[in-house]
């Protein structure tokens, strides 16, 4: 399903994000690492095998929640794309929400 944050309300998407270059070759995603991912007030917290990234929640413009995982955009930089198995109607909803309610 998709979220935009101009309307707060989710639509149905059964794809994926854009394709993206793997190692030279076209792919829908790759993983790069695996961890465990917080939400805060004020933060996405990806805490990983390989590195940890944080993303503030004011730098967050939109979100795109798919069948597996979640796409962020982000007000500048790249949109990363974080994988998941399940529960992201969930987190679609608690992100939404913290997003709200960070702005002010």
């Amino acid at each position: 399903m998709d979220h935009r944050s101009g309307s707060r309300s989710p639509r149905a998407s059964t794809g994926g994000p854009a394709q993206l270059a793997c190692n030279g070759i076209r792919r829908t995603s790759c993983r790069l690492d695996h961890g465990q991912l917080y939400l805060t007030n004020k933060r996405l917290l990806y805490l990983g095998d390989k590195q940890n990234r944080t993303i503030r929640l004011s730098q967050i413009v939109d979100f795109s929640v798919y069948n597996n995982g979640v796409e962020i955009e982000k007000d500048r930089g790249r949109s990363p794309f974080l994988g998941m198995a399940g529960e992201n109607d969930v987190f679609a909803a608690l992100l939404g929400r913290a997003i709200s309610d960070s702005a002010g």
